[in-house]
């Protein structure tokens, strides 16, 4: 199993290094095209621009699973929503609605309420989520989209916070690493 890695300037992957064996990565960047041996994809940050989107087209043409952490979600919006979404100040609150049904849900083991306690400073409003994508999660504070996945395809996933980081995850996230590398 390889799984590429789309960095860009987002420097909280350590932890993502430490799961893995080192030979399971390759690290790809901006102009770079998806490897050969690729399985899947997991992109921690947005992309400078539109043009810089290849990896992910191949990524997306080819049936990889594709998983979107923190800014990582912003080029699943965009693309699949063919859309241009600018982030807003976060206005929510630690509370997050896990979708009963999801394949999120169904990933982490549970579905209702759930602290999250991740400092996340921007969020995804509602109007964004792409045509055949579902909410998988949301803030019970204002509704904004905290989670989401395609429809179309049980390959593609996106989830707002920062999994990858030092702090503590929420029972369950740690499913989200076995789901990619299955």
């Amino acid at each position: 199993m390889t799984i590429a890695i789309f960095s860009g300037l987002n420097s909280e992957y350590q932890n993502l290094i430490n799961s893995f064996n080192q030979s399971e990565l390759n690290f790809i960047g901006y102009d770079d095209a998806l490897p050969i041996n690729c399985d899947s994809l997991i992109l921690l940050d947005d992309f400078k621009s539109k043009d810089n989107i290849n990896f992910l087209i191949e990524a997306i043409r080819l049936d990889k699973k594709i998983l979107g952490v923190g800014k990582g979600i912003i080029p699943i919006i965009n693309y699949f929503a063919k859309t241009n979404f600018k982030q807003k100040q976060f206005t929510g609150s630690d509370s997050t609605f896990i979708a009963l049904g999801s394949k999120f849900a169904e990933i982490i083991g549970g579905a209702g309420p759930l602290k999250t306690h991740y400092k996340v400073d921007w969020e995804v409003p509602i109007k964004f989520i792409p045509n055949n994508f579902l909410i998988s999660a949301f803030n019970t504070g204002n509704g904004c989209i905290e989670a989401l996945e395609s429809l179309n395809s049980n390959q593609v996933l996106g989830v707002i916070w920062p999994i990858f980081n030092s702090e503590k995850s929420p029972s369950g996230f740690q499913n989200i690493l076995s789901w990619i590398y299955e």
